[in-house]
C-alpha cells in the first residue's frame, strides 16, 4: 500500500508540471506513462489501458501540457468505452516517425458519427449527456498539440470506437 501510494504521489507531482512555462527535452513516453499511471487509478471495473510504446526520440515541448492533453484524451476513451455498456480496452502507442513522433489513443467504445467528428474540436460541443461534459477537452487537447506546431486528427465508428491520431515534429 505504501509503495501505491508513493508511485500516486510521484506521478501526480509529475503530472502537475503544468504551470511550468518554460520548453524542456522530454520523453513522451514518459507523458503517457504518467497520464495512465494517474487514470489507472480511477478506471471503472471492465476497462483496461494497454500501453504499446516504441523507443522515441526527445521532444522540445511543455510536458506539464502534454500531459493534460493525454490525459484528456485517455479519459475521453475510458468514457466512450463506459457509454457503450460493456468491457473494452483504451490503446496507447507511439512510435518515432521520419519527420517526428506519432501517438495514437484508441478505444473500441461508442464511436462518433460523420457530423460529431465534424465539430469534435469546437469549443463547448459534447457527445455526452447535458450536465456530463463541459466540451473542452478535444478543443484543449487541440490547442495543445498545435501550440507544439503538431497534428491531431479522429477517425472513428458509431458502435466500433475512436481513435485520436497526434503527430509531433521533431527539432532537428
Amino acid at each position: 500500500g505504501i509503495d501505491r501510494i508513493a508511485r500516486i504521489v510521484s506521478d501526480l507531482k509529475s503530472f502537475s508540471n503544468v504551470d511550468r512555462a518554460t520548453e524542456e527535452f522530454a520523453d513522451i513516453n514518459t507523458c503517457l506513462r504518467h497520464a495512465a499511471s494517474v487514470l489507472e487509478s480511477q478506471l471503472p471495473p471492465g476497462i483496461s489501458l494497454k500501453l504499446d510504446l516504441l523507443p522515441l526520440p526527445s521532444l522540445v515541448c511543455l510536458p506539464g501540457h502534454l500531459n493534460q492533453l493525454f490525459f484528456n484524451l485517455l479519459k475521453n476513451g475510458v468514457q466512450a468505452v463506459q457509454d457503450s455498456g460493456h468491457a473494452g480496452t483504451v490503446k496507447i502507442s507511439s512510435q518515432a516517425a521520419a519527420d517526428g513522433i506519432a501517438v495514437a489513443i484508441s478505444d473500441d467504445g461508442i464511436g462518433m458519427t460523420p457530423e460529431q467528428r465534424e465539430h469534435a474540436f469546437e469549443p463547448f460541443f459534447t457527445t455526452r449527456k447535458i450536465g456530463s461534459g463541459a466540451g473542452l477537452g478535444l478543443c484543449t487537447a487541440r490547442n495543445i498539440v498545435l501550440a507544439h506546431s503538431g497534428r491531431i486528427t479522429i477517425d472513428s465508428q458509431p458502435g466500433r470506437g475512436t481513435t485520436v491520431h497526434l503527430h509531433f515534429p521533431t527539432r532537428t
